[in-house]
């Protein structure tokens, strides 16, 4: 019964934590995008493994942004001035596009961890 309590609690309040996280990162970049205009860059590298892991290095005044995901298939090496904006706070670069996948990533998972409680105390085990 106290393993079902810590393991239950624990992967909930990860999951919750995960879940803020990455609410507040999402709502951050949204309150830039739309107050800020994007940046004057120069693209530096594209590397293109697979559509989810697109990623592009920049450099943007006088300092080099490694991986940083990006859609690099619209994307050109050379300067670019629509497609990525700058996190004066966190000192980052990020691309146009949400993140929200994660977000729903996150709430998906917390809501599974959620059902772990229903199962009864005698039937639960890790191994």
């Amino acid at each position: 019964m106290k393993l079902k309590i810590v393991f239950c609690l624990s992967l909930n309040v990860i999951f919750l934590v995960g879940l803020y996280n990455s609410y507040m990162e999402v709502k951050r970049e949204r309150f830039i995008k739309k107050n800020q205009k994007p940046i004057i860059c120069n693209v530096v590298e594209l590397s293109k493994m697979a559509k989810a892991s697109s990623k592009c290095n920049i450099e943007y005044k006088g300092k080099l942004y490694k991986n940083i995901k990006a859609n690099v298939s619209v994307l050109n090496l050379g300067f670019n001035d629509a497609d990525f904006y700058y996190d004066e706070e966190k000192d980052k670069v990020f691309y146009k596009v949400d993140i929200i996948r994660i977000v729903n990533l996150f709430l998906v998972s917390f809501f599974i961890s959620l059902l772990l409680w229903f199962i009864p105390n005698n039937k639960f085990t890790l191994f």
